[in-house]
Formats: C-alpha cells, sequence, structure tokens
C-alpha cells in the first residue's frame, strides 16, 4: 500500500491489466498517440466495477483499501476469454466475444453493492448532469450512484469518446492498424484496482491492485 497518498476528489474500482499484458501496451499506444480519445484518456485503460465516487464522511483511502482487499480476498478471479472490438452507441470499445461470461455479472454486481456504503451522496451538479436517463437508469443512479449496473451493466473498455459515423469508420481503421495482436491471448480478471481522480480534469491514476483470492464456487 502507499505510504502517503494525496487527496483524490473521487475513487473508482476498476479491472486494469497488468502492465506487462500486450493489452495493457496496446491501451497505452492507443490512447497516447489518438486524437479522438480524450475522454477514455482522462479515466484511463479500464472497465468499471465500481464507479467514481467521492467517499463518504468519515471514510479515508485507508478504509477504502482494507474493504477492496476484503472482497478481494473473496472474489475468483473471472476468465473474460477473448476480446473484440465493439461499437456501443456511438463510441468504440472492447468488450468479451462471449456472451454470459461465468462470474462477471455477479463480480460487478457485488462490487456496486460491497463499496456503496463507502460512497457520498450524489452532488446537485451530478444529479442535474445525469437528467436524461431513462426510468431504469435513474432507479440505478439514485440508488446507487450510477446508471449502468445490474441488468444495465455491460462489460467494456472505452477505446474512443462518442463521434459521429465518418468518425468510427476512421478509428476502427485506426484501431485495426494499433491493436496487432494484442487480442490474441484471452484475458482474465485477477485483481481489483483503486484509481483516483486528482480533479481539474487531470488523468485518473492507478493507486493500489488487490488480487483476487477467492476459490471458485466458494464466493459470497
Amino acid at each position: 500500500m502507499l505510504d502517503s497518498t494525496p487527496e483524490y476528489k473521487r475513487y473508482a474500482i476498476y479491472f486494469a491489466p497488468r502492465e506487462d499484458t500486450s493489452l495493457a501496451g496496446f491501451g497505452v499506444q492507443w490512447l497516447d498517440m489518438k486524437p479522438h480519445v480524450s475522454k477514455p484518456r482522462r479515466y484511463g485503460f479500464h472497465a468499471t466495477l465500481k464507479a467514481p465516487m467521492r467517499l463518504a464522511e468519515g471514510v479515508g483511502f485507508e478504509k477504502l483499501c482494507q474493504q477492496v482487499d476484503i472482497l478481494a480476498g473473496k472474489r475468483p478471479p473471472v476468465s473474460l476469454g477473448f476480446l473484440k472490438i465493439s461499437q456501443l452507441s456511438d463510441f468504440l470499445a472492447l468488450v468479451p466475444e462471449r456472451n454470459n461470461v461465468k462470474g462477471l455479472n455477479k463480480l460487478a454486481w457485488k462490487c456496486v453493492r460491497f463499496f456503496d456504503p463507502l460512497r457520498a451522496p450524489m452532488t446537485h451538479k451530478q444529479i442535474i448532469k445525469r437528467k436524461n436517463l431513462k426510468h431504469l437508469e435513474r432507479e440505478n443512479f439514485d440508488q446507487w450512484g450510477y446508471p449502468y449496473v445490474g441488468n444495465q451493466f455491460r462489460f467494456h473498455m472505452t477505446l474512443t469518446n462518442g463521434l459521429s459515423k465518418p468518425e468510427l469508420v476512421e478509428a476502427r481503421s485506426q484501431l485495426d492498424d494499433c491493436i496487432g495482436n494484442s487480442l490474441i491471448e484471452p484475458v482474465t480478471i485477477d485483481s481489483l484496482c483503486i484509481f483516483g481522480d486528482p480533479g481539474k480534469d487531470g488523468q485518473f491514476e492507478l493507486l493500489e491492485r488487490f488480487t483476487l483470492r477467492g476459490v471458485s464456487g466458494k464466493a459470497e
């Protein structure tokens, strides 16, 4: 654990590939070199398990780390299989090739619920920003602080901003050129990562990584 962690505006629980993997190498290369990736660049190359949140009063970074470590000790790794590039709404992302990955939704849903007691209430600004949500998304946002959880969850690693159709075609071509052999290996969620938001549109930073140590079939 970091000896001294500066104060961050928000914290998130992500899946992020380990630095020595080809997938992580692709993420660094892609987000560093392309003009239409300002949003995913800010948030980092990841898949969301618990969306960025302000910590509740009386909850500090050490408490967050303790709770993440507790959950990581109970949950087994999740094998995603191979990933593929897919268009989701108006952006491109990496998603699992196969549907209904065993254990994936359970892990994501557990993260949402387990860490929610650490989350501060939403601010008025955050509520206004999400004013155009659909009914189920609104219910999720009001209860869990994020619209895309539970039945609305879909594992994805965002690769672009929202783009026009011509921009999507161009970005897909650039991705095909950049990705090389990065998707030829199956991917496993083997850890939970804490990322910090420094504020002022700064890039999220990886603060801690906790290896999933649970035994398959025995997870709570």
